[in-house]
């Protein structure tokens, strides 16, 4: 239920521009291994706790969630 005063992350999609583009490796993190990632189409708005932090598949200046780092051993 969305609803006023709620937390909660949506993805707002358009089901018929909905698609993948092709599959490459990164190392742009600054510690741990490379990851499989690829670009994607159809995504019009991610929102976060109420601020829009990607609109029309470009990230805004939007602070908003909450990072967690876990320690490893």
């Amino acid at each position: 239920m969305i609803r006023l005063g709620a937390a909660a992350d949506l993805v707002l999609l358009d089901r018929r521009q909905l698609a993948t583009g092709p599959v490459r490796l990164e190392r742009d993190l600054p510690i741990g291994p490379a990851a499989l990632v690829f670009d994607q189409e159809g995504c019009v708005a991610t929102i976060v706790s109420g601020r829009i932090v990607v609109d029309d598949g470009e990230s805004t200046d939007a602070a908003a969630g909450t990072v967690y780092h876990f320690a490893s051993d």
